[in-house]
């Protein structure tokens, strides 16, 4: 009989897994589109976070900066609606 060994143990953590290979982004909801990620990063390409936390940092930062903002009066207040999604594969 022959045996298979394992060399790491089994994943039994499967959030830890998902967070893992996850990917997430903050959407904006739009009228024309509904659910969009409109953040862009210098070349053109969709802003992504590797975990569900730095998502919510980036978030906070973003309205962090808009408040700011507004207190300068360089912006109106925005009722934005955003969110953050987990992409699936």
């Amino acid at each position: 009989m022959e045996t298979t060994h394992h060399t790491t143990a089994p994943f039994t953590d499967t959030k830890a897994r998902r967070e893992e290979c996850a990917l997430y982004e903050v959407q904006t909801y739009t009228l024309a589109d509904g659910w969009i990620n409109c953040w862009q990063d210098g070349d053109g390409k969709p802003v992504l976070f590797p975990t569900f936390a730095d998502a919510e940092e980036g978030l906070a930062d973003y309205r962090k900066d808009c408040e700011e903002a507004v207190a300068r009066g360089d912006m109106q207040p925005s009722e934005d609606e955003l969110r953050i999604r987990e992409l699936k594969e």
